[in-house]
């Protein structure tokens, strides 16, 4: 039985994060052709834009920020050694490459996407993480996520662009590898800051609020809060390497949501009780796994439906609803068993 102390404000938001993504897995799925290319159906662009300006804007990328909280609270409170945190490193990224072979074929198995991204920030962070108390361990984490963030569209050294590390690195032109390492390192290096402010109980989480609010409105005013929808490539560099603004934008809602949340469930225990007495909480606990094999479960449907007969909208939007209840219903009873054994104190 596990009973070490967990943050309910994290688990919440994880929860959202991953139901988030096993809707919008079968959306795309059903909606886009072979992931990366233009819309299968015409008449589904409106509700496409909308959900990407929604759902997929906000909570699926806040996941990376939320592993890396939970990595520095691992790594500090274990004092966790390199052996541990290399072989966690292969294990994700490895679970990442078996779920591309059995989602899409081993001429997709080495794909670059979050579980291959998280790994080797927790990699690249590792050092500062360990020696964080530190000024200039602090330093040198800020420099390296501003760094990423100033790479956030920007494609250098293109001469290189066809290599596999350029992909993994400064990402791809043709959205078949995601999640590169400039800028969506700057969101972990986000994480690792609120993990030490959090693991420390800091007074000041309560500005970061209001550092929220700045970048939040500065990405507005830029025009770049949303992601840019493209037609022809719908899941593509659009999306994975965005304006610098709209990293701003997603950093400066992650630093109002998170510390607000917590400060509401550590304040006021009747938000805590009603919050612990939903099914979210089933969900963040069992993230790895609902993860892989909603995408594995609901690729496969969905290239088996097409394979038959290339179905209507309607039709298409039967198996959508069909998909994304057995999602959320995998997840539940995954987590709710997880759960059950491992009875998390909050």
């Amino acid at each position: 039985m596990e009973n070490r102390k967990r943050y309910l404000s994290i688990d919440l938001l994880k929860a959202i994060g991953i139901i988030t993504v096993i809707v919008a897995q079968p959306i795309v799925g059903m909606f886009v052709v072979d992931d990366q290319g233009g819309l299968r159906y015409a008449q589904a662009r409106r509700f496409l834009e909308i959900f990407f300006r929604t759902g997929v804007h906000f909570f699926p990328f806040m996941l990376a920020t939320l592993a890396a909280m939970t990595f520095f609270v691992y790594v500090n409170n274990k004092n966790i050694g390199w052996g541990k945190v290399l072989k966690r490193a292969f294990i994700l990224s490895m679970l990442g490459f078996l779920m591309n072979s059995l989602a899409w074929g081993l001429e997709d198995a080495i794909d670059w996407d979050v579980l291959q991204f998280v790994a080797l920030s927790m990699v690249i962070s590792y050092p500062f993480v360990k020696r964080f108390s530190a000024l200039s361990s602090k330093i040198g984490l800020m420099i390296l996520g501003m760094t990423a963030l100033f790479f956030s569209n920007i494609f250098p050294l293109l001469q290189f662009r066809h290599f596999y590390l350029y992909s993994i690195i400064f990402g791809d032109f043709w959205g078949e590898n995601y999640w590169p390492f400039f800028p969506w390192f700057s969101i972990f290096v986000l994480g690792i800051f609120l993990g030490y402010l959090f693991d420390r109980n800091s007074p000041k989480i309560r500005l970061l609020p209001w550092m929220g609010i700045v970048l939040f409105l500065a990405s507005a005013f830029s025009g770049n809060l949303f992601t840019v929808f493209d037609d022809s490539n719908v899941w593509g560099p659009a999306i994975f390497k965005p304006s610098p603004f709209f990293m701003s934008g997603l950093i400066g809602f992650y630093l109002m949501v998170i510390p607000a949340l917590h400060m509401s469930v550590e304040r006021y225990p009747r938000i805590k009780s009603f919050l612990l007495k939903t099914p979210l909480k089933y969900y963040a606990l069992a993230i790895l796994w609902i993860y892989i094999l909603t995408v594995v479960i609901g690729f496969r449907i969905t290239r088996f439906a097409f394979s038959l007969k290339e179905p209507s909208l309607g039709a298409s939007i039967a198996i959508l609803a069909f998909l994304v209840i057995c999602n959320l219903l995998l997840g539940y009873f995954l987590g709710r068993s997880l759960y059950l054994r491992k009875k998390p104190a909050y």
